[in-house]
Protein backbone atom coordinates (compact mmCIF):
# COMPACT_ATOMS: atom_id res chain seq x y z
CA UNK A 1 0.00 0.00 0.00
CA UNK A 2 2.88 2.24 0.46
CA UNK A 3 3.80 2.33 -3.01
CA UNK A 4 0.11 3.37 -3.86
CA UNK A 5 0.37 5.94 -1.44
CA UNK A 6 3.15 7.58 -2.90
CA UNK A 7 1.35 7.19 -6.60
CA UNK A 8 -1.41 8.58 -5.69
CA UNK A 9 0.19 11.97 -3.87
CA UNK A 10 1.67 12.22 -7.42
CA UNK A 11 -1.85 11.92 -8.50
CA UNK A 12 -1.50 9.26 -10.56
CA UNK A 13 -4.71 7.26 -11.14
CA UNK A 14 -4.03 3.54 -10.48
CA UNK A 15 -5.97 -0.20 -10.27
CA UNK A 16 -4.85 -2.82 -8.37
CA UNK A 17 -5.18 -6.18 -8.94
CA UNK A 18 -4.66 -8.39 -6.45
CA UNK A 19 -6.00 -12.26 -6.56
CA UNK A 20 -5.70 -12.79 -3.25
CA UNK A 21 -6.88 -9.90 -1.75
CA UNK A 22 -10.18 -9.26 0.10
CA UNK A 23 -11.72 -6.37 -1.99
CA UNK A 24 -14.11 -5.40 0.89
CA UNK A 25 -11.46 -5.44 3.62
CA UNK A 26 -8.77 -3.57 1.34
CA UNK A 27 -11.24 -0.74 0.86
CA UNK A 28 -12.32 -0.47 4.99
CA UNK A 29 -8.74 -0.98 5.55
CA UNK A 30 -7.31 1.57 3.19
CA UNK A 31 -9.63 3.14 1.45
CA UNK A 32 -8.84 1.80 -1.88
CA UNK A 33 -10.83 -0.41 -4.49
CA UNK A 34 -8.77 -3.82 -6.12
CA UNK A 35 -9.72 -5.63 -8.97
CA UNK A 36 -10.08 -9.69 -8.40
CA UNK A 37 -10.45 -10.04 -11.91
CA UNK A 38 -7.35 -8.31 -14.31
CA UNK A 39 -9.68 -8.32 -17.04
CA UNK A 40 -11.70 -5.91 -15.59
CA UNK A 41 -8.93 -3.59 -15.71
CA UNK A 42 -9.69 -0.41 -17.96
CA UNK A 43 -7.80 1.98 -20.15
CA UNK A 44 -4.55 2.50 -21.05
CA UNK A 45 -1.03 1.94 -18.79
CA UNK A 46 1.76 3.92 -18.40
CA UNK A 47 3.31 1.46 -16.13
CA UNK A 48 2.38 -2.49 -14.44
CA UNK A 49 3.84 -2.45 -11.42
CA UNK A 50 4.20 -6.15 -9.54
CA UNK A 51 4.84 -5.70 -6.11
CA UNK A 52 4.19 -9.19 -4.68
CA UNK A 53 5.36 -12.65 -5.33
CA UNK A 54 2.32 -14.48 -5.97
CA UNK A 55 1.88 -17.54 -8.70
CA UNK A 56 -0.58 -16.05 -10.59
CA UNK A 57 2.24 -13.10 -11.32
CA UNK A 58 4.44 -15.49 -12.27
CA UNK A 59 1.76 -17.19 -14.72
CA UNK A 60 0.31 -14.53 -15.77
CA UNK A 61 -0.66 -13.77 -19.60
CA UNK A 62 1.61 -10.52 -20.20
CA UNK A 63 -0.11 -10.29 -23.94
CA UNK A 64 -3.41 -10.34 -22.71
CA UNK A 65 -2.24 -7.22 -20.22
CA UNK A 66 -0.82 -5.49 -23.74
CA UNK A 67 -4.60 -6.41 -25.11
CA UNK A 68 -6.41 -4.56 -22.40
CA UNK A 69 -3.92 -1.60 -22.12
CA UNK A 70 -5.13 -1.56 -25.95
CA UNK A 71 -8.91 -1.01 -26.03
Amino acid sequence: MDIVKVLHEFEADCQIYDPWANPKEVSENYNVETISDYSLLKGKFDAIILAVSHTEFITLNYDDLKKINNR
